[in-house]
């Protein structure tokens, strides 16, 4: 004997039996299912075939404490490729911030070669290397920075002076951006007026401006909320897709880690 499929309508009065009749939870919960249920059957792109923007061969580094030395970073080889979405993992003091800082020329290895976008950052000037992070590289931070006596627009319009962009090229950038990251409506607000998640918004879209190929985000979900967690993950990912740029975030929660392409574990300075 054969049983019936259920129906959508005994399926709805079945999740809203489950919420007590909470229509708002039950929608919540039906679209956060939804919501993962596509992201679980979309298709992985194979990005195997990209090109290389970032490259690290045999990379060292290490800090003086006291006198003794620290290992920070213990010959790390790896390439990230255009488009990829990475997670770096691993316990505190593994080594991921100064992995970041390498790979965004904000720090040198004591020996090993970091490439990024076909560059040995090695051999740069630091006028060189100041040129090379704001033409390629954002950088997200868990605190913000945003300047607070600036609107949201001068905020991010602010990275766009530096290179020189022409007015009305930042002004489309911005409010491309803000409507990218769901700000259009908070442009002319300082920064003690958005939330948490908005003024992570804000970062992300500032880094963003000046079009760069890598988004390095170091603990960018640190000071938000689980829900703004989420929401700010999915928008790297909604980055990656429209721009095709190369995403890398450090990150100690392994619910964010999941939502990267690839992870990267880290521990006493070492890929695990």
């Amino acid at each position: 004997m054969s049983t019936a499929s259920p129906t959508p309508d005994s399926q709805l009065a079945a999740v809203l039996d489950a919420f007590d009749g909470d229509a708002e939870a039950a929608a919540k919960a039906l679209r956060e299912l939804a919501h993962n249920r596509q992201r679980e059957s979309a298709p992985v792109k194979d990005r195997s075939g990209a090109a290389v923007v970032v490259k690290l061969a045999n990379v060292n580094r290490e800090y003086k404490l006291g006198k003794n030395k620290v290992g920070a970073v213990r010959e790390v080889s790896l390439d990230l490729r255009q488009g990829e979405f990475v997670a770096i993992t691993g316990p505190s003091g593994s080594g991921k911030s100064t992995l970041l800082n390498l790979i965004g020329g904000l720090d040198k290895p004591d020996s090993g070669q970091v490439e990024v976008d076909g560059k040995d950052l090695s051999k740069l000037s630091d006028n060189k290397l100041s040129e090379f992070r704001n033409a390629t590289v954002g950088f997200v931070f868990q605190f913000f920075y945003l300047q607070p006596f600036l609107t949201v627009r001068t905020n991010l319009e602010v990275p766009a002076m530096f290179a020189r962009l022409p007015r009305a090229d930042r002004a489309e950038r911005i409010t491309e951006l803000a409507e990218a990251v769901g700000m259009t409506d908070r442009l002319n607000h300082l920064p003690k007026e958005l939330s948490g998640g908005q003024m992570q918004r804000a970062a992300i879209a500032r880094a963003l401006l000046n079009r760069p190929k890598l988004i390095l985000a170091d603990e960018p979900t640190g000071n938000v909320d689980r829900e703004n967690a989420k929401a700010i993950i999915e928008l790297f990912a909604k980055v990656r897709d429209k721009y095709d740029t190369t995403v890398v975030i450090v990150t100690h929660d392994p619910e964010v880690a999941n939502q990267a392409d690839r992870t990267i574990s880290l521990r006493d300075g070492r890929i695990v």
